[in-house]
């Protein structure tokens, strides 16, 4: 495998890894809480860099990078919701929708050309979208639909970090989304606050800060080195991972209609991918 793919690799890894945790924090630990916990260790990692860097800590397209943090924030308190109700590899699968969103809002606010292809993809998507929440009236079917919202604005801030590309430096991308997810999973979390009390909770969070930060940190650098195209599929591993930790730390049996719904996202994004 080349760099670029190891990279890619690593950070499938580390974002499944991230996912497990979440699960396993499931009635342990609130969302809320665990995205406050994330928000405080990346701004502490951060804000070194920058300090060091000379970069300006605000910004200068600051309405622009307090949507992209607030987007970034109502999309992950969406995806942590879902891994609670669905098997780590379903809402991963929805999650991973948020290309196809990507390039969907690319071409309404930047002017980016759309295809015949992506119309076709983002409706093999939704396909499985179904298969997987199975809408038989027993509430999946509004689950899904939450994981769908998450993967919408979760493309919404992966259009606006392309836009402030032009502006920022990446790291006060980066700071921004802890900075709008710190006070707004705060004030979320005063209603159902639990204080860890054991070393499995503090594992359970220092998993979920510690995996997500690897994941982003080899995913920045795996697309620096590799083909688009590659590097997006291979990232797809993470469902992969996803699917085999729920079998074997949960007893999840997947159903065909779940592995079907999965096989169709990953097709319908691994198509447009090569745009």
């Amino acid at each position: 495998m080349s760099r670029g793919m190891l990279f890619m690799a690593t950070s499938a890894t580390a974002f499944s890894l991230m996912a497990v945790c979440v699960k396993l924090g499931a009635g342990l630990i609130p969302e809320q809480e665990l995205i406050l916990f994330r928000s405080l260790f990346i701004i502490a990692v951060v804000l070194p860099i920058l300090k060091r860097k000379g970069v300006p800590l605000l910004g200068v397209n600051r309405k622009l990078l307090v949507a992209r943090g607030l987007m970034g924030y109502v999309a992950m308190s969406c995806y942590f919701w879902t891994l609670g109700e669905f098997p780590v590899a379903d809402a991963m699968a929805v999650q991973y929708m948020s290309p196809l969103f990507t390039i969907l809002w690319a071409g309404l606010f930047l002017g980016e050309k759309l295809t015949g292809r992506v119309g076709v993809a983002a409706l093999v998507c939704v396909a499985g979208m179904l298969m997987i929440v199975r809408p038989e009236g027993g509430g999946e079917l509004g689950a899904g639909l939450i994981g769908l919202l998450g993967a919408m604005l979760a493309g919404g801030a992966y259009t606006s970090v392309r836009a402030l590309r032009r502006t920022e430096d990446p790291y006060t991308v980066v700071l921004y989304f802890p900075l709008v997810s710190l006070p707004l999973s705060g004030i979320a979390s005063i209603r159902e606050w639990v204080t860890p009390s054991g070393v499995e909770e503090w594992m359970l969070i220092l998993g979920v800060c510690l995996f997500s930060y690897i994941g982003q940190v080899f995913l920045t650098k795996g697309m620096a080195e590799e083909e688009a195209p590659r590097a997006i599929i291979v990232n797809y591993l993470s469902v992969g991972f996803g699917l085999l930790f729920g079998i074997a730390l949960f007893d999840t049996i997947p159903l065909w209609t779940s592995i079907l719904g999965i096989v169709l996202i990953l097709g319908g994004i691994s198509a447009i991918s090569r745009r």
